[in-house]
């Protein structure tokens, strides 16, 4: 290695590694969230005892994956569940051990479903934890949450991202476009609404999308603040060589108050668990985005509007399936 690479190595470690008075040390950090550092050296722990519980490589996430991302999960993974731990404390939700023995005796015994998942057989209990909080956080909040938003279609990444930059600047560069696309459109037979009616100012509340076909990629609108606009895949990952689609819309509004007509539980009770942990995750984003989040540039960069506990931390050639803009007044200069 040339004198000038090292230096240039050198710089970019001490970039992290530098820590700031106050608050937690990046030193040997492979996260900090808010006040709470996530030490590298546990990052290597699970990931070790991932490797060694799967030494025969009969762990599917090492298929799926690859072992060059395994890291990168796992150190996404915490992360989420530092997020989640914050989440319940503030919220004041928790759950018993009963429901964890319950859970894992459903799923067929901690060593059958670890084999699915970036835990040890030993250590599943805390993947099992981190999911009854989210589903009681996401039981907490699936009444009542819901957004209002202007969208449009596109059917490839640069045309969502050249769309959502537009969109961007202002509520009436939305509005413009939006009825520029829908322009010739026909109006819904069933409803009546013009095109133009449908994508503009759309109030929904959060279990409209639950029932669609890629809830997880739509969940990505309920992650951010109000003026902010987001692309989201609605086919990423699925086989065949279809064209792209995506959904871009900016969010114009988002509420978890209470409205009239809906009897308190009755929505989450009808809500299946993977729905209410789902839902959870978004409002876990959503709380993210308002916290100080740093990552460690060896896993990645943090992806704000992802709701998978995986893949919050994404790496270089490999785009998350949803991204976010900020409205132009939000951008930094």
């Amino acid at each position: 290695m040339t004198r000038t690479r090292l230096v240039a190595v050198s710089i970019t470690a001490g970039l992290f590694l530098t820590g700031c008075a106050g608050g937690p040390s990046k030193i040997g950090s492979a996260a900090i969230v808010g006040d709470t550092a996530i030490p590298l050296e546990t990052v290597q722990q699970r990931f070790d005892a991932w490797l060694a519980a799967y030494s025969d490589g009969s762990g599917a996430q090492r298929e799926r994956q690859g072992l060059a991302n395994l890291g990168r999960a796992q150190a996404s993974v915490l992360v989420s569940r530092e997020l989640v731990r914050q989440v319940a404390k503030a919220e004041g939700v928790t759950y018993s051990e009963e429901e964890v023995q319950e859970l894992i005796k459903q799923v067929g015994g901690s060593t059958e479903a670890a084999a699915q998942t970036l835990e040890t057989p030993a250590n599943y209990h805390q993947s099992v934890r981190a999911q009854l909080l989210a589903a009681a956080i996401g039981r907490r909040h699936i009444q009542n949450l819901r957004i209002t938003m202007d969208f449009t279609t596109a059917t490839s990444r640069t045309e969502a991202e050249r769309k959502a930059k537009e969109m961007a600047q202002s509520e009436q560069a939305a509005t413009a476009l939006v009825r520029k696309d829908v322009a010739g459109m026909p109006a819904n037979p069933q409803t009546g609404q013009t095109a133009e009616q449908s994508r503009l100012n759309q109030t929904l509340p959060v279990t409209n999308f639950l029932g669609q076909q890629t809830p997880r990629a739509l969940m990505s609108l309920f992650t951010v603040p109000a003026g902010t606009v987001v692309g989201a895949s609605l086919n990423s990952g699925q086989q065949g060589g279809g064209a792209q689609q995506w959904i871009v819309a900016r969010v114009k509004s988002r509420t978890d108050q209470p409205t009239s007509g809906t009897s308190p539980g009755e929505v989450a009770e009808q809500a299946g668990p993977s729905q209410l942990e789902l839902v959870g995750q978004a409002v876990i984003s959503h709380y993210a985005a308002g916290q100080q989040i740093e990552i460690n540039p060896r896993y990645g960069v943090w992806e704000p509007t992802s709701t998978d506990t995986q893949a919050r931390i994404t790496g270089p050639g490999n785009p998350a399936p949803t991204f976010s803009i900020p409205a132009r007044a939000e951008v930094r200069k």
